[in-house]
């Protein structure tokens, strides 16, 4: 039964019914659908299982896959054919560039070869560095050469120089080992013409040159001005001169004169020394003179000097040397291009000489030498001018009279005058002095004279005065100075604006110097009462005994504000308004040429007195020394302190209200900034820098290298200042005072050294009124000396300084006192001064000894500088100088000897003496007005050309500053404002001019006095308006716009049964 299969209406049994339904329902013929498309399941195959099992399931997200993996690699099929057309392009072109190079290479002229061979020559093991001449051509490979030592070679000849530029006389490159022919020179002149030519101008000009104006005026008229203008000789129907000589005793400035035509012409200008046209063979100096006249001649319009012309020009004479006729024929080719057939055109000639008795006269008769200019020995007007020029830069003692040479009759020319000043300057250094002294130019000028009598020669600067008849030859210059501008057109030389220099310095004199009175003595509070009454009685017995001689008071007063001009520089003032806030610090470089200044707008401005005229004073570039690289927007921090390094003036160092001061370059630029601490560690010695601010800070007066720094950390720092990772020392100071423990902020530091020799002194003070000294170069282990309570405890000790022989310490307390000290007693002050202190305003107060240390400088609180005597603490002058306004910082510049002070309202005044003072304000004042640039801010941009009464800041009696209303500033007060009326960078706080803490009162104490709504946030607002509503009546800090807002209270009326309904709700509540 199993094995039976059906055949149901199919076997041959069958019913043939069912045959027929079979064929009724056999389905068309329908084409197979496409192969992507797949319709039902798949038919399996009579294969069996076994061949299913072997093909891989197929989901979507295979199928995915591999269509994936399809396309990446006919991108990767994509990407080689595109590299491979690339590769074929590139080849393209490079077989191409290599066709045009074979074809072009064979077109190319001789330079072009030429500079071909150098570079092959370069790539050869060693450079060419013989040149020699080709005396004979044996072969193609082989040749007799010439080199300059003199001998004769047989060399080979490289295969790679051109054969057909080789001909006898040629110049040729000589290999500097095997002595081999590497390239041949084409030039048709000498190189040595070529080095003669000057590349780079001289830096002498006519300016430099002082008593040389009719030589210049003669020089000029025969040199420059016929290559500049022409066409003013040819209206005037006569030829310009061809050349000038200048002759005189050696030294008189004959070749700094050409040096200074060399600054001034744009012509092409050619030296040379008699001596150089001296050749060894036969023709060679002849050929190098038409060699140089053919150079000059191509670089036309030039000037040839020719310095000791008498080397070749000397007189002619039968001679049987070779040597003296070769000589005389490089004289003869000499006279040929001066005045032969040929026209040199654009060609000057200068000659120099110091005998002009030996030179052939045929070199020097008109028409080849058309001016002969003679430089004789100076007068006493034109040494006095070279002593000036040559000591303007030295540090002259208070001994040196220079009339002392200047008077004396000697031959002496100006070499001589600057080789006494240079042996002077010599012998003061040997001695380790940094001033000149009147002994060493008496040494110098015997030792000088010695060598000029012995025959030995002196080579230096010569300034010449022709000056036979003082009267006679001053006018005479004067007309031919007069008829000499007139001659030549307005656009010949340089224009210089015309000034009157003398009126423009007055206009900056100050009209109130000396207020030296008793009154202002007591109101500064530099005299005692006991003194006063003794000032007092004796200026009443002085009025009675001169009564009714007011005249005579009147003279003795003007005869004393002379005296005290002539020995203060406070004559005159130059403002510089560069800061919105008060300055702080103020330092200049030791040359006296730069000024920076730093405020508590958190800026340092620097100044170039060089760069300023009496329109434009003003900063060249303002810096923030707080700023950092890391972020955009930094915190501002006012500048404490700024000085100079002494023995590396290219160097400053800037203190900031932050613990990390900064070493920076004289533009600004940050060198070293000094690591800040770790402020968690305990032990300050284990820290590399301040925790806390830094207040002060000094160089070292010995090494150039070293400063200190003094923090509110109660550390004193000393600093490496190329290393800024960590200090060199640290010295803890361990305060006394109850409650401190043991720390207290220092206020300054001083570091000197004795100018007569000896160690070094380092003084510091701290807030517990404390001062300490150390001495030596170090380490500072145990200070040499303290004195607890040297100034009231609690207060601030700003002001600090050490004389220049290291004897003498001044110290501004805020305990309202000045202290003078003795370094060899240590223990109690020599004298004491009440003065009126304001550090507690501003804590960078300071007082300053003079260069001299011959008298104590300071400012005031009213605005006044006091110059005291260093013994006594008395004043010797008192000048207003910032009246109603602070005066914080001073200082008096030893080279400039002018004074310099910073003030409250942003000021920086500069106090000179026209007579005695050098180069900084006196160099500004004394130039000419020169126009605003259009990015000046007008706000810190003095103009001083009209007098003092420029573009000030006026005190009121409030107190506060403001401009005058003649200022710009006045007329614009939108100006540097925002649309709010805020000034424009408002990451900086402005410092009101007069705080509520003025008198030191504590701010919670002044809040709970002085401001009672401070308590209103704690309390009910009902109850506090009708608190205050009474007081707000009267006291105007209340606004009065209560009185019309304050709203009324109204209340609901209730009816008798509404009353007892709300009683019963309460009841029912509870």
């Amino acid at each position: 039964m199993g094995n039976q299969q059906s055949n149901i209406g199919g076997g041959p049994g069958g019913d043939g019914k069912d045959d027929k339904d079979k064929k009724k329902d056999k389905p068309r013929y329908e084409p197979p659908p496409p192969p992507t498309t797949r319709i039902g399941r798949k038919k399996r195959k009579a294969a069996g299982p076994s061949t299913a099992s072997k093909l891989p399931d197929i989901y979507p997200t295979s199928r995915c896959k591999l269509r994936y993996l399809r396309m990446q690699r006919v991108h990767d099929h994509l990407l080689l054919e595109e590299e491979y057309v690339e590769n074929m392009e590139r080849l393209r072109k490079t077989k191409a560039q290599a066709a045009q190079d074979s074809v072009s290479r064979s077109e190319f002229d001789i330079m072009d070869r030429n500079a071909d061979e150098r570079g092959r020559v370069d790539d050869m093991r060693g450079s060419p560095m013989g040149v020699g001449n080709l005396e004979e051509l044996i072969d193609d490979d082989h040749a007799i050469v010439s080199s300059a030592t003199g001998p004769e070679y047989y060399v080979s000849i490289m295969s790679f120089v051109d054969k057909d530029l080789l001909e006898p006389g040629a110049s040729i490159l000589l290999h500097h080992k095997s002595v081999s022919v590497v390239g041949v020179l084409t030039e048709e002149s000498d190189p040595l013409v070529s080095v003669m030519k000057l590349d780079k101008a001289p830096t002498e000009s006519y300016a430099d040159i002082g008593g040389l104006e009719s030589q210049i005026q003669e020089v000029r008229e025969s040199v420059e001005l016929p290559l500049l203008h022409p066409e003013l000789y040819e209206e005037m129907g006569i030829k310009p001169p061809k050349g000038v000589i200048l002759y005189g005793a050696p030294g008189t400035g004959k070749t700094l004169l050409a040096k200074a035509v060399a600054n001034q012409t744009s012509a092409t200008f050619l030296r040379i020394v008699g001596s150089e046209l001296i050749q060894k063979y036969l023709g060679d100096g002849p050929r190098l003179v038409r060699q140089i006249f053919q150079v000059a001649a191509e670089h036309a319009p030039s000037i040839v000097f020719i310095d000791e012309i008498d080397a070749i020009g000397t007189k002619r004479y039968d001679s049987t040397s070779g040597g003296e006729r070769e000589i005389q024929r490089t004289m003869l080719e000499l006279l040929n291009q001066l005045d032969g057939f040929d026209d040199r055109g654009d060609v000057k000639v200068i000659m120099a000489t110091n005998k002009i008795e030996t030179l052939d006269p045929a070199l020097i008769r008109p028409g080849r030498i058309d001016r002969k200019i003679l430089f004789e020995n100076p007068d006493q007007n034109t040494k006095k001018k070279i002593f000036t020029l040559h000591t303007s830069k030295m540090s002259l003692g208070d001994d040196v009279d220079l009339d002392e040479f200047i008077n004396q009759k000697d031959d002496l020319s100006g070499a001589d005058i600057r080789a006494i000043c240079t042996e002077a300057g010599l012998m003061a250094l040997r001695e380790r002095r940094m001033r000149v002294q009147m002994d060493d130019f008496r040494s110098a000028r015997e030792r000088i004279m010695k060598t000029k009598q012995d025959g030995g020669p002196v080579e230096g600067l010569y300034l010449y005065f022709n000056n036979a008849d003082a009267v006679i030859s001053v006018e005479i210059l004067r007309l031919h100075s007069n008829a000499f501008k007139k001659f030549f057109p307005s656009s010949f030389g340089k224009q210089e604006k015309q000034t009157d220099v003398s009126t423009q310095i007055d206009r900056t004199k100050r009209t109130n110097v000396s207020a030296k009175t008793a009154a202002d003595d007591e109101k500064a509070g530099l005299i005692s009462n006991e003194q006063t009454d003794i000032r007092t009685g004796a200026e009443e017995q002085k009025n009675k005994s001169h009564y009714g001689s007011d005249n005579d008071s009147d003279d003795s007063d003007s005869d004393d504000d002379s005296d005290d001009e002539d020995e203060f520089p406070v004559s005159h003032e130059l403002v510089l308004k560069t800061h919105d806030r008060a300055v702080t610090t103020l330092a200049v470089d030791p040359s006296g040429s730069r000024l920076i200044t730093g405020s508590t707008d958190c800026t340092i401005k620097l100044h170039d007195f060089a760069s300023m005229t009496p329109s434009t004073v003003r900063a060249f570039k303002s810096v923030d020394p707080s700023a950092k690289k890391q972020a955009a927007a930094q915190e501002a921090h006012a500048v404490h302190y700024a000085a100079f390094n002494p023995l590396s003036p290219g160097y400053v160092m800037v203190v900031s209200a932050t613990p990390q001061p900064r070493i920076l370059d004289r533009d600004g630029e940050t060198v070293t900034e000094f690591v800040k601490g770790d402020m968690y560690l305990r032990d300050l010695h284990n820290t590399k820098g301040h925790i806390s601010e830094v207040t002060s800070g000094a160089w070292s007066p010995t090494d150039e290298n070293l400063c200190v720094t003094a923090g509110s950390d109660s550390t004193v720092r000393i600093w490496d200042a190329n290393i800024g990772r960590s200090q060199k020392e640290v010295i803890m100071y361990k305060s006394r005072a109850a409650g401190s423990a043991g720390r207290s902020k220092m206020t300054a530091v001083a570091w000197g050294s004795p100018k007569q020799g000896g160690p070094n002194i380092l003084v510091a003070t701290a807030l517990d009124g404390s001062l300490t000294m150390w001495c030596g170069n170090g380490p500072f282990t145990r200070p040499s000396g303290e004195i607890r309570d040297a100034h009231t405890r609690d207060t601030w000790t700003s002001g600090l300084d050490i004389s220049s022989d290291g004897r003498l310490v001044v110290t501004k307390g805020g305990d309202d006192t000045i202290k003078l000290w003795d370094t060899r007693k240590f223990k109690q002050p020599i004298t004491t001064v009440a003065y009126p202190s304001s550090s507690f305003r501003y804590p960078t107060s300071n007082i300053v000894f003079s260069p001299t240390s011959a008298n104590v400088l300071t400012g005031s609180e009213t605005g006044h500088l006091h110059i005291l005597n260093p013994a006594t603490l008395k004043p010797e002058l008192v000048t207003p100088v910032t009246p109603g306004s602070p005066l914080i910082t001073v200082q008096w510049h030893e080279k400039l000897n002018q004074i310099l002070t910073g003030s409250a309202n942003g000021e920086t005044r500069v106090l000179y003496n026209p007579n005695t003072s050098s180069k900084g304000a006196a160099l500004v004042m004394s130039k000419a007005p020169k126009r605003r640039h259009i990015d000046d801010d007008p706000n810190l941009t003095m103009d001083l050309s009209q007098g003092i009464s420029g573009d000030n800041v006026i005190v009121g009696s409030n107190g506060v500053p403001h401009h005058s209303s003649a200022t710009w500033s006045s007329r614009h007060p939108t100006i540097g404002l925002t649309a709010s009326g805020r000034p424009r960078d408002p990451r900086r706080p402005h410092l009101p001019a007069q705080t509520p803490f003025a008198k030191s009162q504590p701010d919670e104490k002044h809040i709970r006095e002085n401001i009672p709504l401070s308590s209103m946030r704690d309390e009910d607002p009902r109850e506090a308006l009708l608190k205050y509503a009474e007081k707000a009546e009267k006291d105007p800090v209340f606004t009065k716009a209560w009185k019309e807002t304050q709203p009324k209270t109204i209340y609901r009326e209730l009816s008798d049964d509404e009353g007892e309904q709300e009683r019963d709700k309460k009841r029912a509540r509870r």
